[in-house]
């Protein structure tokens, strides 16, 4: 007789089975939403690979799971889990490789048979394994263009030396280049054993049967051997080091870093503190004085990396590379100052961190990945448990203790700065020594109430309810953004999006961001093609607060002259950043291409130097009079909280405003001459960054929900051009398409990155693809496969108030309605083969579509 399986019951409703074979499987049973989430965390990472030619194969492993089993072909695995309305993917790190999906629960089954049989039964398909070498390969070159990822890997190598940690991930040209089939299979017999395999299923799910069916798999006899064993290596640290790379960047990226011990219950959260009080939101220490006090840089943030071995406590900033040294020196002088941080500063660290793990318990992926990291770290499924009640103990003398051993210790710097720049290793170093010597359903369930109020003042309200859990979003503004600027006033909109937050007439902006923070919560101000406005997530007991906060930012805004430059410069910083970032330069050279010169959306969504500068506070403040009335403005909220006291409290904010209408309407309509034709702007890089399309539709058109379906057709790891350009010719590591659409028309086409001597295979195959959906209809399981995928996907994302109070805010000014959301299931499932191809026909016909290429060109 078969021996039963025991099940044991950590905490309620949350079971632990040890199956065949070692699997261990932790069902955590949560029926709120009908969906379900599932993980299989295998223990073995890049720095599990010890010799050279391993470097890079447990990433090289993690993408050919995905490539086919005996009895899944390639792309079978994602389409069975999109079918099934879920999405899968998958991370390596240093100490694990993790493969999740999320879906509806009533597949639960479908993604463990899938999860288990690419775990398990995977081929490693020759042809396949050198078609995914080139798709990794391009990822290693994507890489090299990234100076973010560049700073990162510099960093890594120059605080770990020789240890596994101090190695890129994803390996290098060589190791990849060289890999086999039978390197792969090796390394996949030893470390994807059963007894290595933690599996994580969070949901509305029936655990017996799950265990029943895991029962029920067959594990490969390859698998029968002893369970492999890690070996520890000592990270022994270099001393104090300073990497600075030299690249055709137009910014300077700073990454400084301090060893920090192995994951400790006791430690950690005490670091996990410390950085967010340094450097952890906009009223954080280092931003505040960084960013807005010194003005020193565009962006700063601290955080600890707290891996299963040792780790960093790590510092970054985008900034002027004649700035370096000063920041470098701020950020040491601000950790020697921690005894002055306030038991305020710490409670609001506390609160945040709360905040954030209520924010992530609203979904199952959330769950289950927390409990991941925690099996990785500690081998506790609960160890969150544990860590938050660590948290509530930390004191200012831990913070003070914590800050006294980063300064004791060594201090790693990674710069990657432009060729001119005059930043040096010798400088940097000066001042370190310097330093150093001081001392030291889920579709969700219908609301409790929901309710829509017009005001006399025309002020729209929206407001629903969800008493699940102690959260609120809220979303406050209007139509507006790029849609009512000219090119004198280019980049108006983001300049006023963040001074509004910047400062009232009674509170600076650094009061603002404190006392929301404080409170658990983040204020932001936002803008974009057809809107502008404000948006707020908070615990709801803080609710009124926030939305008294939010008002006065509307209706007292300072728009400080000091803060006014600041952010222009700030602004105009981005902008030169942006220029770093090819796939934002390939669409500004795309969207000028079908856009008319005179319509709003061909301008630069940023602005440009020239129209920022020319930008007076006297302009701002107009601008925001004349194009931005109350009457204009729409609330909306999702949360726990009473829908009636909501709209009272807004009604009461703006009782004294009347009605008034904005200057000039908006720039909705679109001179259509887009005809066939290629953009090119020259770049040296190692890739070519290709957009090719044309224009779309509009907000209100029905043809927007086929475009979408056409989009995800050709896009997804199961879409056409992932399958095809990716998977089988191996021609680029990024492809995908979309349908974008606003208040005007807006645009429809696919992006590739590809190598120059690949372009013209990469432009012809996406050619050939449109050509395909004019041509010939889609078959009946493609479609429905493609539609239940999105619809799947729609029930993930409104597992979260921020996607419903957005989802509200934006149908709501958009004049579809508030609910339009829920709509959007059936409206796709009304989607057919013959709207498929008749909208491919109009928007991707041959003789309109616009190739733009940013890069090399064809070498």
């Amino acid at each position: 007789m078969k021996k039963k399986t025991i099940c044991e019951e950590i905490m309620p409703e949350t079971f632990k089975t040890v199956l065949q074979g070692g699997l261990t499987l932790t069902v955590e049973v949560n029926h709120r939403n009908p969906v379900c989430s599932v993980y299989a965390l295998v223990r073995a990472g890049s720095a599990d690979e010890k010799l050279p030619g391993e470097y890079g194969i447990s990433h090289f492993i993690e993408h050919m799971l995905f490539k086919g089993t005996e009895k899944r072909k390639t792309g079978e695995v994602a389409m069975e889990i999109e079918s099934a309305g879920g999405n899968l993917n998958a991370w390596t790190s240093f100490d694990e490789t993790v493969f999740h999906m999320t879906l509806p629960s009533d597949h639960v089954l479908t993604g463990i048979d899938v999860c288990c049989d690419s775990l398990f039964n995977s081929i490693f398909d020759p042809i396949e394994l050198e078609r995914e070498k080139e798709v990794i390969l391009e990822e290693i070159r994507h890489g090299e263009n990234s100076p973010g990822h560049l700073t990162s890997d510099n960093l890594f190598k120059v605080s770990y030396g020789d240890f596994p940690y101090g190695r890129p991930i994803i390996g290098n040209m060589k190791s990849v280049s060289e890999m086999t089939v039978e390197d792969l299979k090796k390394y996949h017999r030893k470390w994807y054993h059963p007894s290595n395999i933690q599996l994580v299923v969070v949901g509305d799910v029936d655990y017996q049967k799950i265990v029943k069916f895991l029962e029920g798999i067959i594990i490969p006899k390859k698998f029968s051997g002893k369970p492999p064993v890690r070996t520890s290596v000592e990270c022994n640290r270099p001393d104090t080091g300073v990497i600075i790379k030299k690249t055709d960047f137009n910014q300077t990226y700073l990454n400084m870093a301090f060893p920090m011990k192995p994951f400790d219950m006791d430690k950690t959260p005490v670091m996990d503190l410390l950085s967010m009080i340094l450097g952890e939101g906009e009223s954080s220490i280092l931003q505040r004085i960084l960013k807005y006090e010194k003005n020193l840089v565009l962006d700063s943030y601290v955080w600890s990396f707290t891996p299963r071995l040792d780790g960093l406590f790590i510092a970054g900033a985008l900034l002027e590379p004649e700035n370096i040294n000063d920041v470098i020196s701020t950020v040491l002088e601000q950790i020697r100052s921690v005894g002055k941080i306030t038991e305020e500063d710490l409670n609001k660290a506390k609160t945040t961190l709360k905040s954030e793990e209520i924010s992530q318990m609203q979904t199952v992926g959330g769950i289950a990945r927390k409990r991941v990291f925690f099996l990785s770290a500690l081998g506790n499924y609960l160890g969150d448990k544990d860590y938050f009640k660590k948290i509530d103990s930390v004191t200012l003398d831990d913070l003070v203790t914590a800050a006294v051993e980063l300064l004791k210790s060594p201090v790693y710097v990674s710069v990657t700065t432009g060729k001119n720049s005059k930043v040096s290793g010798k400088s940097i170093e000066k001042t370190l020594k310097g330093f150093l010597k001081k001392e030291i359903d889920i579709i969700i369930k219908k609301p409790e109430k929901e309710i829509t109020r017009e005001l006399d003042n025309g002020i729209k309200i929206v407001f629903l309810e969800d008493q699940s859990l102690p959260f609120v979003s809220m979303r406050a503004g209007y139509t507006g953004g790029l849609l009512v600027e000219n090119s004198r006033l280019n980049g108006v909109s983001p300049l006023l999006s963040s001074l509004l937050v910047r400062g009232t007439l009674t509170k600076t902006g650094e009061e603002i961001y404190e006392q929301i923070e404080s409170l658990g919560g983040t204020i932001l101000g936002f803008s974009g093609r057809s809107s502008l406005g404000i948006r707020t997530d908070i615990l709801s007991e803080n609710w009124k607060v926030a939305l008294k906060t939010m008002a006065e930012c509307i209706l007292l805004p300072s728009f400080d002259i000091d803060e006014f430059e600041n952010e222009k410069d700030r602004l105009k910083f981005s902008l030169n950043a942006e220029k770093d970032r090819h796939n934002v330069q390939v669409s500004r050279l795309f969207e000028k291409a079908i856009y008319p010169s005179n319509h709003p959306y061909y301008l630069n969504i940023n602005g440009t130097e020239k129209s920022i500068e020319s930008i007076t506070v006297r302009k701002l403040r107009d601008h925001f009079r004349n194009n931005y009335p109350i009457s204009q403005m729409v609330w909306a909220g999702c949360g726990n909280v009473d829908a009636e006291r909501f709209a009272d409290a807004i009604e009461m904010s703006f009782r004294d405003q009347k009605f008034s209408q904005r200057k000039k309407s908006l720039r909705l309509d679109v001179e259509d001459n887009v005809n066939k034709r290629d953009v090119f702007l020259k770049k040296d890089l190692s890739q070519n960054h290709i957009i090719i399309g044309s224009l779309g539709v509009d907000i209100h058109s029905d043809d927007r929900f086929i475009l979408d379906v056409m989009s995800r057709i050709l896009s997804g790891q199961s879409g056409r051009l992932f399958l095809d350009l990716r998977d089988t010719q191996g021609l680029a590591y990024q492809v995908s398409s979309f349908s974008i659409e606003g208040l005007s028309r807006g645009f429809v086409g696919s992006y590739i990155v590809t190598r120059p001597q690949q372009t013209p295979e990469a432009v012809n195959g996406i050619l050939k693809h449109y050509k395909m959906l004019r041509e010939e209809k889609i078959s009946s399981d493609e479609l429905k496969r493609t539609v239940d995928y999105m619809i799947g996907t729609y029930k993930i994302a409104l597992q979260k108030r921020s996607t419903i109070a957005a989802s509200a805010f934006f149908g709501e000014l958009y004049g579809i309605g508030y609910d339009s959301f829920r709509k959007l299931p059936e409206r796709l499932e009304r989607v057919t083969a013959d709207d498929i191809k008749r909208v491919a026909e109009k928007y991707l016909s041959e003789d309109r579509l616009v190739t733009a290429i940013y890069g090399p060109g064809n070498k």
